[in-house]
């Protein structure tokens, strides 16, 4: 009997592990094969191969556009695919999750708890910050909002060094 329980905890740690590169692996799956520091031409074929087009956000907003069609926008600077974002539903286990994952793959994050009022609206958010030695980085957002939840990525590398956006 007492040799069970590290069997089990071995198991669990197992179970834990495979589930979190399985969601690793669906998170840059939902990316859609964009890719930092892919060149915007590359981002625009990208985008028609699936029935998408890439639209600027705002004239006032230089170098951030909405993938028209799915969950992403793009930031591009200097002709390159500096970050890519993402907004999915979810909630606190999503979050955890996800955050567990990250974490395996980056270490402890950097985490930033806000709220605040809007008018009679409280916006909450827990952010969470990794980055890799290398300069990537992703940040992951749950928030929340008169009771809807959702979660925000952004990937990017620090070590992009951005001097002009890309206007249509």
């Amino acid at each position: 009997m007492p040799n069970r329980l590290p069997l089990i905890c071995g198991f669990a740690f197992a179970l834990t592990a495979l589930s979190s590169d399985a969601t690793c692996a669906q998170m840059l799956d939902g990316l859609h094969d964009f890719k930092l520091g892919s060149s915007f031409a590359d981002a625009q074929r990208n985008a028609r191969e699936k029935g998408w087009r890439l639209k600027e956000l705002s004239p006032n907003l230089p170098g951030n556009w909405v993938v028209e069609g799915s969950n992403l926008s793009l930031f591009i600077c200097n002709d390159k695919v500096g970050s890519i974002q993402q907004h999915r539903d979810g909630g606190l286990h999503d979050f955890a999750l996800i955050v567990q994952t990250f974490r395996i793959k980056y270490g402890e994050p950097a985490t930033t708890i806000l709220t605040f009022p809007v008018g009679p609206t409280w916006i909450s958010n827990i952010d969470a910050r990794f980055a890799s030695p290398s300069g990537e980085t992703v940040n992951v957002k749950l928030s929340e909002a008169a009771g809807k939840f959702g979660i925000d990525f952004n990937f990017y590398n620090e070590n992009t060094n951005c001097t002009t956006e890309t206007k249509p």
